[in-house]
């Protein structure tokens, strides 16, 4: 389990359990930190290893707010135990799983 103090911009994360819609041993980094209007703990990653999905069906990269409760389904990870890999969805490999790939022409 991560702690609250643990969570800083670009820490990156492994997620231990099948939980948030992605399987286990998903990876993330930490993309932003802050509270939410009420003043409680919130956090968002970029997941960085998850399938794309389909030209019909991608599959964003990134998460809603993350809070407290669900520090228990992450533990941090250095990021040269990340597969080199992992961070393969660029701003052109999203825009071609959207069916723009045409209009671009920016190389994955």
């Amino acid at each position: 389990m991560v702690d609250r103090e643990e969570i800083i911009l670009g820490q990156c994360l492994h997620a231990v359990s099948d939980s948030l819609g992605v399987p286990a041993g998903t990876f993330a980094r930490v993309d932003s930190v802050g509270t939410i209007w009420t003043g409680e703990f919130c956090f968002t990653v970029r997941w960085l290893n998850l399938n794309p999905g389909t030209k019909a069906r991608p599959i964003s990269d990134r998460n809603l707010s993350l809070f407290d409760e669900e520090l228990a389904h992450f533990e941090t990870v250095h990021e040269a135990d990340i597969p080199a890999r992992a961070d393969y969805r660029s701003r052109a490999h999203i825009l071609w799983a959207l069916g723009r790939g045409r209009r671009w022409k920016e190389v994955v």
